[in-house]
């Protein structure tokens, strides 16, 4: 696995992104990449799964259709503000910050090439102990091996080091589903709402 543990600053892990020759292909047509967004210092890290053309003109992740869907269900965990703003105990970012061409899915080897990148970012940002993971890229990513997100979702994962991954479904899952969808997907929020009343004082 790369070796970023000498990179402290996120603005120069994130040129060291732009640098790399791996990613040259996901760079062609001067597509940006699109850094994580938030405070650092945080305690919960919300990582997404890739930019869409939104996240692309705007610079930002998450704020297209998918991402006002998941602004609104991070309110049911007080993660938002009643106008959709993050609370500075967020950090929001995604596994692979480079769109992908017609916004394909991310194929495995990149998601790989770009994990020890958005590991490296969450030791920047304070190593938060709350990692919520939205969708089964994300979570795959953070896990560092294919996941299918089913068997996990809506349920605390805690690993060796302390750190709680909550594996959520894509907000895009709940904008092409039916009610009852959405309903699920807010009983998995609600439950984590309730995880960090017991967990974390905030």
């Amino acid at each position: 696995m790369t070796n970023l543990s000498h990179i402290s600053d996120l603005e120069d892990l994130y040129e060291s992104m732009r640098s790399n020759l791996d990613f040259a292909d996901l760079r062609k047509g001067k597509n940006p990449l699109i850094p994580g967004e938030g405070r650092p210092h945080t305690r919960v890290m919300i990582v997404g799964e890739a930019p869409g053309a939104d996240e692309v003109m705007q610079g930002r992740p998450f704020v297209g259709a998918s991402g006002q869907v998941l602004r609104q269900l991070m309110r049911i965990a007080e993660l938002t503000t009643g106008d959709n703003q993050m609370r500075p105990n967020c950090w929001l970012t995604n596994a692979v910050k480079y769109r992908p061409p017609r916004n394909r899915t991310p194929l495995w080897y990149e998601i790989n090439k770009f994990r020890p990148y958005m590991l490296r970012e969450w030791h920047i940002v304070g190593r938060p102990k709350l990692v919520i993971t939205v969708g089964a890229v994300a979570l795959s990513a953070f896990a560092g091996r294919q996941l299918s997100i089913g068997p996990h979702v809506g349920k605390p994962i805690t690993l060796a080091n302390g750190v709680v991954v909550w594996p959520m479904f894509h907000p895009a899952f709940g904008l092409r589903g039916s009610d009852h969808v959405k309903d699920i997907i807010e009983s998995h929020w609600q439950a984590l709402a309730e995880w960090i009343n017991d967990h974390y004082t905030r």
